[in-house]
């Protein structure tokens, strides 16, 4: 700094430009990168709750069904694709097996209840 003492600025000249930068804009700066990152965070929680809420309950009602041992109610639930791949009473064999092994004390279910 000492070296710019009597020296007059000459136009466009930004060697005497020594104002530091306000600590308040860069905080208010941060502040709004942290409210955004928020924003965005909150916009996609609620979007992947309301986009999975559907496929969630009928995951929950396939395996209620299975672990009750009801394979036509899980049939049910099969994609026009599925049914094609496993015919019904190949499925209602593997519930027949599977069922009581997963209709533990304890009901499972997918994500949220």
């Amino acid at each position: 700094m000492s070296e710019n003492i009597g020296q007059v600025a000459q136009p466009g000249d930004n060697s005497m430009n020594t104002q530091p930068v306000k600590k308040r804009s860069i905080g208010k700066i941060i502040g709004i990168v942290i409210a955004a990152i928020v924003v965005v965070v909150v916009g996609l929680t609620f979007f992947v709750n309301s986009a999975t809420k559907a496929p969630v309950a009928v995951s929950n009602q396939f395996l209620n069904a299975v672990q009750a041992g009801d394979a036509a109610t899980a049939y049910s639930l099969f994609s026009t694709a599925a049914k094609v791949a496993v015919p019904s009473d190949q499925f209602d064999a593997v519930v027949k097996q599977v069922g009581p092994i997963l209709n533990a004390s304890e009901r499972m279910t997918f994500g949220r209840s």
